[in-house]
């Protein structure tokens, strides 16, 4: 190939690149640009997303001049997912029974009902469950609120005390994403310095007590045995290492994770020069132990996105045993499914048919339907204070981000669509928000329940074509 060719390639090759950078950068706000991943400020404005130059169309606030679907439409492309979906298990040789559908559709702006299917029917939400937990812990421990982890002192011994930060970094933290916005190695430091101030106990040894006790006991759930889905949960500890995770890849949880942390405390603050005999012990703080330092986690509303968005199912459940305690109840499973309950209530949502036996979902035997689930994204819509903007801010988007970044990415409507999505071996969900081509916003929810993977595969296939079908409404 002649040079003078070679040569403007490669600089377009080059400005391509840059050009994807910078976009990336914009995004993360390292550069100037109007592109963001800072959440909202108005009701129900959720950000433009950009990615290598193509514009996916705002989902903000809607014009009331402009026509919303029409609802005989709708309801016909909804029982035409339905119809769909059937003709899955026609050649299936075990003729399953045919899924239980609970299905709804309103226009976000004036609530108007555009079609439902057994609505008010209690399915299991699978993990569009999180969006009530998230709720609750927006509404019950504050946007703004941080976990604190603490060292304090009684004599001789140290004690590392958790306040439910479940994503901590085992070296120093990195002060801006959720994951690790904290640090173990901080908190060491700070208490060895701490120590270090008093001579006498420069050289004095101590030892290391864990003290988690703010979180009551089980810590696991039994219906995730029941339905062997314990895999996807670990325990609910107070502090941990990215929810208790052994590692980034999916390899299980430690069945200590509290523990985990003591150890890399006790390591850490050995490194600053404090000595420690023995091992990590539990043990209750007592009152009379003075506070020698603290490290505080992401707010809440950071840590509320980060669960939506991965759907994290530990971190969901400490979201609630969190808000337990701060209203007042015990940090348990049951104490952090009545918060829930409490709290949405106490907003105006009508929680009839919301079960819930969990915060994140993993229960099989949890129910809700679709019109609780889009009551509930109703009034995240219309939160004019945008005290719930992270529910919003955090929830996937199609062929974009977290567990919706593989799915939707041929179609239209990619780019449009922010929704929680759902998955249990019984069950397929989503639900939020879809910006139709006209430039309406719809507030939808789809539960299906079946005991075929034929039915629940064929639902997943022509669930993405039907809200990519209503798009063009």
């Amino acid at each position: 190939m002649r040079k003078s060719v070679v040569i403007p390639i490669i600089v377009l090759l080059t400005l391509i690149a840059g050009a994807a950078s910078y976009v990336i950068a914009d995004i993360y706000d390292k550069v100037p640009g109007i592109l963001t991943m800072k959440p909202p400020s108005e009701a129900y404005s959720l950000p433009t997303i950009q990615v290598a130059g193509i514009d996916y169309r705002e989902l903000t606030g809607d014009d009331a001049d402009t026509p919303m679907p029409d609802p005989q439409a709708v309801q016909a492309r909804i029982e035409a997912f339905q119809h769909d979906v059937a003709q899955a298990g026609a050649d299936d040789h075990d003729k399953p029974a045919p899924p239980t559908y609970s299905i709804r559709i309103l226009d976000t702006l004036s609530g108007k009902v555009l079609a439902q299917s057994n609505a008010d029917t209690e399915l299991t939400p699978a993990s569009t469950n999180k969006v009530f937990s998230a709720i609750a812990a927006l509404k019950v421990l504050g946007p703004k609120h941080r976990f604190t982890t603490q060292c304090q002192r009684e004599g001789s011994t140290i004690y590392l005390v958790g306040g439910g930060d479940q994503l901590l970094a085992r070296e120093s933290g990195n002060g801006i994403e959720a994951r690790g916005y904290a640090g173990v190695k901080d908190l060491a430091v700070k208490c060895a310095a701490a120590l270090h101030n008093d001579a006498k106990d420069s050289t004095r040894p101590f030892r290391i007590a864990l003290d988690d006790t703010i979180y009551s006991t089980p810590r696991e759930h039994p219906d995730w045995y029941t339905h062997a889905v314990a895999e996807y949960g670990g325990p609910v500890d107070p502090l941990a290492f990215d929810t208790g995770r052994v590692d980034l890849r999916w390899s299980g949880f430690y069945s200590d994770p509290a523990m985990e942390v003591g150890k890399q405390f006790l390591a850490k603050i050995k490194e600053a020069g404090v000595e420690v005999e023995g091992d990590v012990v539990r043990e209750k703080t007592p009152d009379s132990a003075k506070k020698l330092a603290d490290i505080e986690s992401a707010t809440v509303e950071q840590v509320v996105d980060f669960m939506l968005t991965t759907s994290n199912n530990v971190l969901a459940e400490n979201m609630c045993f969190a808000s337990a305690v701060k209203a007042g109840k015990e940090a348990s499973f049951e104490g952090g499914t009545q918060t829930v309950r409490e709290t949405l209530s106490k907003i105006g949502i009508d929680t009839t048919h919301l079960k819930n036996h969990d915060c994140s979902g993993l229960s099989v035997d949890g129910k809700a339907n679709a019109q609780v689930l889009t009551d509930t994204l109703q009034t995240v819509a219309a939160d004019k204070n945008a005290h719930l903007k992270a529910v919003s801010y955090g929830l996937p988007i199609a062929g974009l981000t977290g567990t919706l970044d593989k799915r939707f990415l041929d179609l239209d409507v990619k780019g449009t669509v922010r929704a929680k999505t759902g998955s249990l071996p019984n069950s397929r969900a989503l639900a939020g928000f879809l910006r139709t081509q006209n430039g309406r916003t719809l507030t939808f929810a789809f539960i299906i329940n079946s005991e075929s993977a034929t039915y629940l595969s064929s639902a997943l296939e022509h669930l993405d074509k039907t809200l990519d079908d209503l798009a063009k409404l």
